[in-house]
Parts: C-alpha cells; structure tokens; sequence
C-alpha cells in the first residue's frame, strides 16, 4: 500500500517538474530571497519533509540484511528526494510568484493549475489526499514500533509490547497512537503543528550526535558495525556538524513553537520518571 500511495504521490512531483521546463525563462524564476533568515525558517518548518526518513531505520527488524540494506536505503533515499524536491522547488518559481505559492492553501495545486486549469487542480487535490494518507499511514506504523520497543525493554507499560497473536503486530501501541493522532488532527495551524514535531526532532538528533562522541570517550572498545569518518584524534567531526546544524535550524522556530515543544518534552520525561519508579517498587 505504501508503494502504491508512493508511486502516485511521485506522478503528481514529476508532473510539476516536467512543466517547469516550458517556464525555466520567465522572470519569476529569478526571485531574491529573504536572506539568511529567510532560508534558515523555510528549512526548520520543511524538515518535517524530511522526518520519514529514519523511519527505515525504526522498521529494521521487519526488514533482511538490516546492517546492508538499512544504510543504502537511508543514502538513496534522502538523495533521490532530495534531487526531485529541489527540481520542484525550481519549477514551482518558475511557473507561479512566490509570494503567491506562499498564500495559497494548495501551492502545488495552484503550480498545476496554471497550465492544466481546473482539471489540474482536482488531480493534484487528489494526489495530495494518497500523499497525506501514505504519510500518515508510515507514522502509525513507525510510532507503534517505536512504542513497542521502548515497552519491551521496560521504559513505558508493558502492556504496549503485546503483540497479536494472528496478525504480529503490537496492536494495543497502534491504538494508541491512533488516538493521539486523531487528537493532533484537531490542531488547525499545519505549519505550528510542524514546528512542533521538527522542535522534537532536533532534540532527538542533538542527543544521537552527542551520544556518538561521549561513546567514543567512554566506550572507545564497544563492538562497532561502523565507525563515522572525518576525525581529529577521537573526536568525530560529521556529529559535531549535526548538533550546530540542529542549533541553526532550532533558531528558526518561532517562540511560542518552542515554548509548548519543551513543555511537552518536560511532561513526557516527568512521566517517564514516574513510570520507572513506580516499576521498581
């Protein structure tokens, strides 16, 4: 199902892309940015563009050869999303202004639209109902897992690693997270919403980056499938990259995104605490 939502989701990207070619020479292509600002808040609110991605790594165990396959899918992936993102980038300049894109509800809609008229517009509403569906279908799965494997090892109710005897699946961690998504709906402000969950991933990715050089110091003798090149001595530079690159993008979001995405984060770790005492007594 994922494959398929996939592969109509790329018809509708490689459509924009294709009719950019005929408006490569209009002069909206040419657009001065807002700075350094600018660009910096545009990337922190589209990396949640970019959130699937670790989500091949949170599914290894369902997945043969993990140490092999995990990697290159990682690689190809962000490389090949990347290149048809910024093909659609260009082609959505080059046929609508940009401070059009920026107020329209549905950008990609309005791009195709400008040169397939109403007809085009229902057909990319349609792609953009299998893209949020296959996004949306890939987090269930990944959260539950994600639930299931921190219950398992004892962090969160054990009740949430039962698994169902016909199907395989942890089936009382999906309803939960079918719960709390189906109340994140609610939320009417997509782009708060995103700068809430990409506040969540920076963190993430700050603590995975330090944790790869405080082990390198602590544990230089643990068994490593892989060891990060570009280093100085011990100290390992592609991570310390990663945390300022997270600092920069963090700068990005705005104040109150923050505020509520620590507050969250601290409610979270508070009732993590409770659970592990309460299990050890």
């Amino acid at each position: 199902l994922n494959f398929l939502f996939t592969t109509v989701e790329l018809s509708g990207l490689l459509l924009v892309i294709v009719a950019g070619l005929f408006f490569l020479k209009e002069p909206s292509f040419y657009l001065q940015s807002n700075g350094i600002s600018g660009i910096i808040s545009a990337a922190a609110l589209v990396f949640f563009a970019y959130l699937g991605f670790e989500d091949v790594v949170n599914v290894s165990e369902e997945s043969k050869a993990p140490r092999k396959n995990v990697p290159r899918a990682l690689i190809l992936s962000i490389a090949l999303t990347s290149v048809v993102y910024v093909l659609v980038a260009i082609s959505s300049v080059s046929i609508v202004d940009s401070n059009k894109l920026a107020s329209s509800e549905a950008p990609l809609a309005l791009v195709v639209s400008k040169f397939a008229g109403d007809t085009g517009m229902v057909i990319m509403s349609v792609i953009a109902l299998f893209a949020t569906a296959n996004t949306a279908l890939i987090m269930l799965i990944v959260a539950s897992r994600m639930l299931y494997g921190m219950a398992k090892e004892g962090s969160l109710p054990r009740v949430l690693s039962k698994i169902h005897k016909k199907r395989g699946t942890p089936f009382i961690a999906i309803a939960l997270v079918a719960i709390f998504s189906i109340i994140s709906s609610l939320l009417n402000d997509l782009s708060f919403a995103a700068s809430v969950t990409n506040l969540g991933a920076f963190i993430v990715f700050m603590l995975v980056n330090l944790s790869v050089i405080i082990l390198r110091f602590k544990k230089p003798n643990l068994e490593r499938g892989f060891k990060i090149p570009l280093n100085v001595g011990r100290v390992p530079l592609i991570p310390i990259f990663g945390i300022l690159s997270c600092f920069v993008l963090v700068s990005g979001i705005s104040y109150d995104a923050i505020l509520i995405g620590l507050g969250i984060i601290t409610v979270g770790i508070a009732l993590k605490k409770i659970w592990m005492n309460k299990s050890t007594l």
